[in-house]
């Protein structure tokens, strides 16, 4: 889920209209520079060109953490707490802003908080019809989700195993009915792996990193 919102997502909403503005936060710079490399790669295949021929990085405004389409829109990678945050975004999307190896630190828990609230809230270009979208895994009960809980954000909250019954919306109109106990990713997470995870991890990291609920 992180790495198809954080690079291939944006690339979409491009494609779809290059004049939009997308700021996409991650916890580190090493990170944001990596998942910039990726969508500039995508953007300029071949197969992207193909499908989105109307979209194309422009040569002005090319840099490392940001690119800019010939349509005026773009892409720019911040990362918490860094510079950067100062141009107006249509869509800010949140990716993995914290690190799980810091999740007993309240001054680490504290510091995302506050720069969402206080850089990054005001970034967008319009309150109204600007969206922001938050991929996280929750690793403590004071986490950046609780904080956007709190303020009303919508949730769409998926464990690694499902833990209720759950229509989940897959599309206009369509629904999944995701049944308790079901696996989010049998493939790379069977229940052999889960099982192995929660006695490497202990129950209480497990709880929060696979099952999204922090205790």
């Amino acid at each position: 889920t992180f790495l198809v919102v954080g690079f291939v997502y944006p690339c979409w909403l491009l494609g779809l209209d290059p004049t939009l503005q997308i700021m996409v936060a991650t916890y580190g710079e090493t990170l944001s520079r990596d998942h910039a490399e990726k969508r500039r790669q995508i953007m300029e295949s071949e197969w992207y060109r193909r499908i989105f021929p109307q979209t194309r990085i422009s040569d002005r405004g090319n840099r490392l953490l940001d690119f800019q389409t010939t349509a005026g829109g773009g892409v720019k990678a911040v990362s918490v707490g860094g510079p950067g945050t100062g141009r107006g975004a249509d869509i800010i999307i949140l990716n993995d802003c914290m690190k799980s190896d810091e999740h007993s630190s309240e001054a680490a828990r504290a510091e995302v908080k506050h720069w969402f609230s206080s850089a990054l809230t005001s970034r967008l270009n319009d309150k109204t019809r600007g969206a922001i979208i938050s991929i996280q895994q929750r690793i403590h009960e004071d986490d950046l989700p609780a904080h956007l809980l709190e303020k009303g954000f919508a949730c769409l909250n998926l464990p690694a195993i499902a833990d209720t019954d759950q229509e989940i919306e897959v599309g206009d109109g369509l629904t999944y009915l995701w049944k308790r106990g079901e696996l989010l990713d049998p493939v790379r997470f069977p229940k052999e792996v889960l099982d192995n995870e929660r006695l490497n991890m202990g129950p209480q990291d497990f709880s929060a990193q696979y099952l999204q609920n922090p205790m």
